[in-house]
Formats: C-alpha cells, structure tokens, sequence
C-alpha cells in the first residue's frame, strides 16, 4: 500500500482547520509508519490523509461520520501491543476536574443558628503560661 500521495498536500490536509472534525487524534502510539497507521483506519473509511509524530498521530477521513466510527472502534484499543486512545481530532478534549490554578480556597461559611455556642476548643499546655 504505497502512498501515491504529495507529502505536501498531504500536510495541508492533516494541517486545515476546516476539514479537524474529520480527522483523528491517535495518543499513545508506538513507532510505526505511515502505512502501517493508514492500515488500522481503513476498515472504516477511506484515509486521504495521515501524520505520525513521536507518540501521537492523525488519519483523516472523507467525512465526521467516518472519522467518528473509526474513532469510537479505535479508542482503548491495542495497536503493535500498546493500548491507544483515539478521539474525533475537531472536538475539544473534555476538562479535568482540577479547579483553575488562580481559584482561591475558601473556608465553609459560619453558621449562625445559636450565637450562644461557641464551638472553639482551648488545650491549655502549661498552666504556667497562662
């Protein structure tokens, strides 16, 4: 399965903001090679494009459904024995649940319900202190 196609256009595929929800995001992916990445897509679609980076990689399809089974058969799946996580490359990665690092810590709020109750605790140590 040669690739007949232009790393040039190729590229500019991979690259077009217009055409991402077509395209895949592989994470976690062995060394491999183009073909060899082309190959795990085409049972779902047509690949008109592909990039393969150190660890990570992206196939593009003809269209968002194609790319959306592709990725959902894809995802957690084992490619060259390594699990891969696979996601629609268009759609924003769901955020973490780790509060914003400029969010301050806030105390809970004092209730007010009995001012006579004071619920404070004093441990005297050393009698000779106080």
């Amino acid at each position: 399965m040669g690739d007949t196609r232009p790393e040039g256009n190729n590229l500019g595929l991979i690259k077009d903001p217009n055409l991402a929800k077509n395209r895949i995001f592989l994470g976690n992916i062995p060394v491999c090679t183009k073909e060899e990445l082309e190959s795990i897509g085409g049972p779902y679609g047509t690949v008109i494009a592909s990039m393969v980076k150190d660890k990570f990689a992206f196939l593009q399809f003809e269209s968002e459904e194609v790319a959306n089974k592709a990725a959902k058969a894809l995802h957690k799946s084992t490619f060259k024995g390594k699990p891969i996580n696979v996601r629609n490359a268009g759609y924003q990665k769901p955020p973490t649940s780790k509060p914003p690092a400029n969010a301050s810590i806030l105390p809970p709020p004092i209730l007010e319900s009995n001012p006579d109750i004071n619920d404070c605790e004093i441990i005297v140590v050393n009698k000779n202190n106080t």
